[in-house]
């Protein structure tokens, strides 16, 4: 079984890559 503060940390982790994703391509076409 995984541990929770794994899943949490992998959930922010991931959370945090599709928001630097999605503000590096607003403001690259910009």
């Amino acid at each position: 079984m995984m541990k929770p503060q794994l899943i949490k940390g992998l959930f922010l982790m991931t959370v945090a890559g599709v928001v630097w994703l999605g503000l590096y391509l607003l403001f690259g076409a910009l």
